[in-house]
């Protein structure tokens, strides 16, 4: 089987007031985080059954975003966890995953000597969350690892603050690195983890937690694979659902793909920067045009992507400029956290896809050649799908 490409990883942490610190910095210190770090890895090791919702909230100068993760336990081998559209399900000595980009496929390893082993394993990767290397390590230095959020190699534990809410006190562990620092808050009665926090550069987040021990879980780990066909990578092929998105136009108005179903669509993923976009998109125009005067379940869609401006705001504009600027008669529609454009696997640009009234992907074109007529090719292609004469 080939390793799944590491998962992207994301930045570091905002910080969170609370109450007054108690700051000690010394030998002493040292040694009770050490010891205490120790305690929160044994807390998460020793559950018998462990879930925990996440919720990590990144703020950069261009703006913010948060992503919800999921965790379920229960001994070594049952498990389950989500990150993004990842999912991975852990039972019957078996790792499944799947993505909610490709609703028809799954991946399966055997089980080795633990779920997050073999989690680990199979994605190369780190997905930020310190909980995984507090599972699967063995020894302090594993632990301390964990906390580098994937980004801080030099990562070291420096201190313990004990932090009084008034209602009671909370353990404060500090982490520091060349890039910058990293505080874990610990839960004195549970030793697990209620947020994590760092800061390097310009660029912030906030991990909070839920961690709750139980017996076992509330329901066994279990997944459905009637309609999937197991697979090596998760990859868009011919004849693969169409993944679905919900993406803003220039007017404002929200399209989402599967509103679309029983219509032909063409999808073009293009920059304001991609000269052979520009050159292609009059092509397209041209055909989106001919749809419409033929009047045939059509539409033609833009998707603006990879732009190279610091801000949303700065990327809206410049769309406008160009759009207006060309007169274009189909709508672009603005993908500014690239979800669509991960879903469809977009590399070069400009990538068209041609997905048929049933939802399912019937041709894909990347680039753009002058020798062949893009106009001409679309137009037999809908003719195939939609079974008309030329």
């Amino acid at each position: 089987m080939k390793r799944i490409a590491p998962l992207l990883l994301l930045l570091a942490i905002v910080g969170t007031v609370i109450a007054t610190t108690i700051t000690s910095g010394d030998s002493s210190s040292l040694a009770k985080a050490r010891q205490l770090l120790l305690d929160v890895a044994k807390a998460y090791q020793d559950a018998p059954a462990l879930t925990d919702d996440i919720l990590i909230e990144i703020t950069e100068p261009n703006g913010s975003t948060s992503i919800p993760l999921s965790l379920a336990l229960e001994g070594k081998k049952e498990g389950f966890f989500s990150y993004q559209d990842w999912k991975f399900y852990a039972f019957n000595d078996t790792l499944l995953i799947t993505r909610d980009s490709f609703p028809d496929k799954y991946i399966r390893h055997d089980l080795e000597d633990s779920f997050i082993k073999t989690l680990l394993n199979n994605t190369g990767g780190s997905f930020l969350v310190p909980h995984l290397d507090l599972l699967n390590g063995d020894s302090l230095e594993d632990y301390v690892k964990g906390f580098g959020i994937g980004q801080m190699k030099d990562i070291r534990l420096a201190g313990l603050d004990i932090i009084d809410q008034g209602k009671g006190k909370i353990s404060k562990l500090i982490f520091e690195s060349s890039q910058g620092k990293v505080f874990a808050f610990v839960d004195n009665d549970t030793r697990l983890l209620t947020s994590v926090e760092a800061e390097f550069g310009s660029t912030k987040v906030v991990m909070t937690m839920k961690p709750t021990i139980q017996a076992s879980l509330d329901k066994p780990i279990t997944l459905d694979l009637t309609g999937r066909k197991i697979v090596e990578q998760f990859r868009l092929e011919i004849g693969d659902m169409a993944p679905d998105f919900e993406l803003e136009s220039l007017d404002g108005e929200m399209v989402r793909l599967s509103d679309l179903r029983g219509s032909m669509v063409v999808l073009d993923f293009w920059a304001s920067w991609c000269g052979p976009c520009m050159r292609g998109l009059p092509f397209l125009d041209k055909f989106a045009k001919w749809a419409e005067s033929s009047n045939l379940p059509i539409q033609v869609l833009g998707i603006d992507s990879f732009e190279r401006f610091p801000t949303d705001d700065l990327k809206r504009a410049r769309i406008e400029k160009v759009w207006k600027a060309k007169g274009f008669s189909f709508p672009t529609l603005l993908d500014f956290d690239s979800s669509a454009t991960r879903s469809y696997e977009v590399g070069p640009i400009p990538h068209g896809v041609v997905i048929d009234t049933e939802g399912r992907i019937y041709k894909i074109h990347i680039g753009f050649d002058p020798r062949t007529s893009m106009f001409e090719r679309l137009k037999q292609e809908a003719q195939e799908i939609l079974e008309i004469e030329g």
